[in-house]
């Protein structure tokens, strides 16, 4: 079932928004306002997450002091607003020890636990915001940097996740730009073998532009349509180039603001980047790049809604042709780097 229809008659998104949406993904040509038409949905839906897990936390915790320490944070394509009609919210709970746990508790257990795809633990001072396990071989700092507050209640005894992510980060640049970068070359090299990646030694073919068609089989499942190439490469891109220019920042005190203002969009954040501290890319050339990533995000969506409303795992691609134009578009327009550093 799809997320929006289990909500209920009262969810979140208006029945326009709704048809919109469906009559987008259904298209066969990339309409041009579809990232504008995401982020509204996303946004709505955000703030009716936010109202119904206050009403439940709120509900089932007296303790004030245990609120005021916690932050609860949405990572991931819902913090982008670049959420799918089925996708589920990722969150991280950060703070005091004792109170991320009753929190953790409250949600992992209530009514709420079937919105959320994962609910992340990250007590301060007990696990890493750059590491997404605990044996630190796998940096994930866009989990915090695209990340936004979604419960927080005057929580003055606890750290903002984007400074403490900032201070994690000071003796482990290396190590993390080095595997970011072998990450973005992975995700690379699916768009440069035609859309087939090598996966545990099974051939995984994400999608085929000469049969003109995409594979996706769920959001935990191996096959991802456009999702393991054109959109995590160009999110890996922006995140390497990101963290680099957090490193100058650094020796030039101003990391904090500029982390404190990144917008988690990936097209507001090249914007924000452009007019702050400047690209090699042209305003053109940064519209033309985001145009390019929301058209595969669109593709993407597109393999989402017909697995999830009519089961298909491989679809046709509108365009093959033009798709295999964009892709190379989007590669020429990284290749020399995207932020001055």
């Amino acid at each position: 079932m799809l997320l929006i229809s289990s909500l209920g008659s009262s969810g979140y998104a208006s029945r326009r928004l709704d048809e919109e949406y469906i009559g987008m993904v259904k298209s066969t040509t990339f309409p041009t306002n579809f990232g504008e038409v995401i982020r509204t949905r996303s946004e709505t839906y955000r703030a009716f997450v936010r109202s119904i897990m206050q009403r439940e936390i709120e509900s089932k915790i007296d303790d004030r002091r245990t609120l005021r320490s916690v932050i609860i944070s949405e990572h991931g394509s819902a913090a982008r607003n670049e959420k799918g009609n089925s996708s589920k919210v990722d969150i991280h709970i950060t703070g005091i020890q004792a109170a991320v746990q009753t929190v953790y508790n409250v949600l992992s257990n209530g009514s709420l636990k079937e919105l959320f795809l994962e609910i992340d633990q990250r007590p301060e001072g007990e696990t890493s915001l750059v590491y997404y396990d605990k044996d630190s071989k796998n940096p994930y700092p866009c989990r915090t940097l695209d990340s936004v507050p979604i419960y927080q209640v005057n929580s003055t005894e606890v750290q903002s996740s984007k400074r403490r992510l900032l201070n994690e980060l000071l003796n482990e640049f290396f190590r993390v730009i080095k595997k970011i970068n072998e990450r973005k070359r992975g995700y690379k090299n699916i768009i440069t073998n035609g859309g087939v990646q090598n996966f545990k030694q099974e051939e995984i073919k994400h999608y085929d532009l000469i049969e003109g068609t995409m594979t996706y089989k769920g959001d935990t499942d191996v096959y991802g349509s456009f999702k393991l190439s054109a959109l995590r490469f160009t999110q890996n891109q922006i995140l390497l180039e990101i963290l680099k220019l957090l490193k100058k920042l650094l020796n030039e005190n101003g990391a904090e603001k500029f982390i404190d203002n990144l917008p988690q969009n990936t097209k507001d954040k090249l914007l924000y980047i452009h007019d702050t501290c400047g690209t090699h890319l042209t305003y053109t050339e940064i519209i033309e790049l985001t145009n390019l990533y929301e058209y595969f995000l669109w593709l993407y969506h597109k393999s989402q809604y017909e697995f999830e409303r009519n089961k298909k795992t491989t679809v046709e691609i509108p365009d093959p042709q033009l798709t295999a134009e964009n892709i190379q578009d989007l590669i020429q327009l990284t290749r020399s780097g995207i932020i001055k550093l």
